[in-house]
């Protein structure tokens, strides 16, 4: 997580647009910025009988001679059950309606339903088939009759079993009639679930014995590697200093005399007091971002400028050491994670060094196209396994889950030499720890690593995603308090709609954790993005402080947010904590602080299951408890199903963090409700209200556009397809039919753009 997040791309609950057009985008804006790949300058052709001839000495290191011929080192395909990492076939993928719907519920999805159609019945053609073929083409306009649901119009209007019954045979059919499976297959507005054999994935991991649950876990953000926005008060930062990052403060503060303040910032901001807090918040993982200069030294490298600490690394009072004793002493695992490559991966203060390259564009290729640069990050990274190891025989810290290779490796680098500098990575960690679980940063681009991992030759290899809510444009911009409560609203149901995305990317590529998130929708912590734009979106910060409809709302996010994590790896929390200043002064502070969070009552350490159940349209409609009456424990969990009965909301006033009693439940009710009439009785209940009601219109559009075509004789397919994709998306709002990925503060890219 770094003080710059203007290009950060979030996957998000609808990927309706092709891979195909944001693969065709990517090549046009590679082209109109003039990329400057390795392989894309084209030598003159030689005149004939010029230029020098080919040689032993002259041919690549990756190529030799053959006679005339040059020969080239190339991958062959390994041997049938010769690879430890497996993907999922993806014929053994299926999609099905998610169990939280049924006959019962279907009325809180209403929108869901109508938000569905808009893209649903756009795909393939608008088509699809039955499987065996029955001799039949259908589309949305034309349903099997043994469904007993004519169309996609009738279908709320149909009895409750049978519309249920009608939408899963309609999503399962069109994801069969998909050829390529991708990311997108299976996304039906977050009503479906995809399903590879690799369910519960947490269950099946090395350490399972160690935690028994899901990932829970917080990164140790801006200790070992600063960060602005989360240490306003530890240095005079920006321009009067010339103070931007890691880098920056270590070059000059001998000329400024604090360079003992990095020193004791390692030794004292962090104690075992909140290692033990942690734990008692339920916590059962750390990760801990660090810099290669700390293991520079050991590797045969240079780590100035960069200040290192006076121990040994192998020194057991050395910071990073005490921090992994710590956690030990508290029965936390740790995720080591190398925060920080030589030359920046990425080019962000989280680096430890910031890119001065105005071309966001190039940011990364300093390091990956830098042949020493890798080199020297693979020597560390081979440290850092001796290091490991040495904990574990010599210090008997045993309690280093992962080692992560390196976090978030630019967006806009080259995906393949990613990937290969991966390979060369693992290959010389596994040489000192054979069986050392790996941790693959996705790069933003989750949805590419099922062919980057196909054939991969290593085992017990897991992906890092990061998702946030508060960077893109199309996530934060509002003017008006109605607006950020509508805003509130829709990353709720995003929230939920990830669990497509982050599904096929544990089936088709490797079991994932969400290894960043956040509770913030807007980007209002001073510092955190260097593009910081006003949209309006930090204006009513101050009233979520009074207004108890956002203590519900921002638990209703963070738990439907933990619920989608759970089902795959788990969750790494950004982060666990800020420094003094901004935690007393920042009105977004308690968003990005995670002992702030559990004090302000925002997440319940209980760590419910089920929030993603009901749709958060509910939470507009439904009553409200008391505050500070205890409610009701919900014993209605049905086990086969693995979901729950709705439970009432409370909300718990949390003081002392120590001693408070955790919350009980997570989905919020509004409390905006007259108890004579249940009806709501502000405006904010009634944008929820409307929200339904646009997916209702929805539906009352097919119903118009099929009639219209039948009854002029013209099958309704074609219009369908042409006029009611974009129908409905005008009626709904912007941020719930946009596509997967949205671009941040480029002028060359829209907010919209898909990319």
């Amino acid at each position: 997580m770094g003080a710059y997040r203007a290009f950060r791309f979030l996957p998000h609950q609808s990927f309706q647009f092709k891979m195909l057009s944001r693969s065709i985008f990517l090549l046009a804006l590679s082209l109109s910025r003039s990329y400057s790949w390795p392989w894309s300058h084209k030598p003159k052709a030689p005149q004939p009988g010029s230029g020098p001839s080919i040689t032993p000495s002259s041919v690549s290191p990756k190529t030799h001679l053959d006679g005339s011929k040059i020969m080239m080192e190339w991958r062959t395909k390994p041997a049938a059950g010769s690879l430890s990492h497996q993907s999922v076939d993806p014929s053994n993928m299926i999609c099905s309606l998610d169990p939280k719907i049924t006959p019962d519920s279907l009325q809180d999805f209403i929108a869901d339903v109508g938000g569905m159609w808009g893209s649903a019945c756009g795909r393939n053609r608008g088509v699809f088939i039955l499987d065996p073929a029955d001799g039949k083409t259908y589309d949305c306009g034309n349903f099997p009759d043994s469904w007993s649901v004519s169309n996609a119009g009738s279908l709320l209007s149909a009895e409750p079993e049978k519309a249920v019954a009608a939408l899963a045979n309609y999503i399962s059919a069109v994801y069969n009639s998909t050829i390529v499976k991708g990311v997108a297959a299976c996304d039906f507005n977050g009503l479906a679930y995809l399903t590879c054999g690799r369910e519960e994935p947490w269950k099946r991991v090395p350490w399972y014995s160690k935690i028994k649950n899901p990932i829970r876990a917080v990164n140790i953000g801006g200790l070992f590697v600063l960060e602005q926005w989360i240490l306003p008060g530890f240095v005079k930062w920006g321009e009067e200093t010339g103070i931007w990052d890691q880098y920056s403060y270590s070059s000059k503060c001998a000329k400024m005399g604090t360079c003992d303040n990095l020193k004791k910032h390692w030794k004292e901001w962090y104690t075992a007091a909140d290692f033990v807090q942690m734990k008692q918040f339920g916590l059962n993982t750390i990760r801990l971002p660090v810099g290669y200069w700390y293991f520079a030294e050991k590797a045969g490298l240079d780590p100035s400028p960069y200040l290192v600490p006076d121990e040994d690394i192998y020194d057991a009072q050395h910071p990073i050491t005490k921090v992994i004793r710590w956690a030990k002493d508290a029965g936390l695992q740790v995720i080591l994670d190398l925060h920080g490559a030589p030359l920046s991966q990425n080019g962000l203060d989280n680096s430890g060094k910031m890119s001065d390259d105005p071309d966001v564009h190039r940011w990364g290729e300093t390091w990956l196209y830098n042949e020493a640069a890798i080199s020297e990050t693979v020597q560390v990274l081979e440290g850092m396994a001796l290091y490991i190891k040495y904990l574990s025989e010599e210090l008997r810290l045993d309690n280093i889950m992962m080692l992560e290779l390196v976090n978030e490796p630019w967006v806009f680098l080259d995906m393949g030499m990613v990937r290969d500098f991966y390979i060369l990575a693992i290959s010389s960690v596994r040489a000192v720890l054979p069986q050392l679980p790996i941790l693959l940063h996705d790069s933003f681009h989750g949805d590419m690593w099922a062919m980057m991992l196909k054939y991969f030759p290593f085992d017990n290899v897991f992906m890092d995603t990061h998702l946030y809510h508060g960077f893109n444009p199309s996530d934060i911009a509002s003017d008006t308090y109605e607006a950020d409560k509508l805003k509130m609203y829709v990353h709720e149901r995003m929230a939920c709609a990830m669990t497509s995305m982050l599904r096929y990317e544990t089936c088709s590529a490797a079991p994932t954790i969400t290894g960043e998130f956040s509770l913030a929708i807007d980007n209002c912590m001073d510092a955190i993005d260097r593009k910081f734009q006003n949209y309006g979106q930090c204006d009513h910060i101050a009233l979520r402080k009074t207004d108890p409809w956002w203590k519900d709302h921002i638990r209703s996010f963070a738990h439907r947010q933990m619920d989608v994590y759970e089902r795959e790896l788990g969750w790494a929390f950004w982060t666990y904590k800020l420094d003094e200043h901004a935690e007393t002064t920042a009105e977004s502070a308690p968003l990005w602080s995670f002992r702030l969070a559990v004090k302000e009552g925002y997440i319940d350490t209980t760590y419910p299951p089920h929030a993603c159940k009901y749709d958060p349209i509910a939470d507009y409609q439904g009553g409200a408890s008391t505050p500070g009456d205890k409610p009701a424990t919900d014993t209605s969990i049905d086990k086969a199903n693995s979901v729950a009965a709705k439970p009432e909301l409370m909300v718990v006033e949390r003081t002392e963090v120590a001693e408070s009693e955790p919350a009980d439940v997570v989905l919020p009710s509004s409390r905006h409700e007259t108890p004579e009439t249940g009806m709501p009785s502000s405006s904010s209940d009634l944008t929820g209200i409307l929200s339904a009601l646009a997916g209702v219109v929805a539906i009352l559009g097919v119903i118009v556009l099929v009639t219209q075509n039948y009854a002029s004789g013209r099958r309704p397919l074609a219009n369908i397809i042409t006029s009611f994709p974009a129908a409905v998306q005008n009626l709904l709002p912007h941020a719930l039919t946009r596509g997967h990925y949205d671009a941040v503060s480029d002028p060359s890219i829209s907010a919209t753009a898909q990319v």
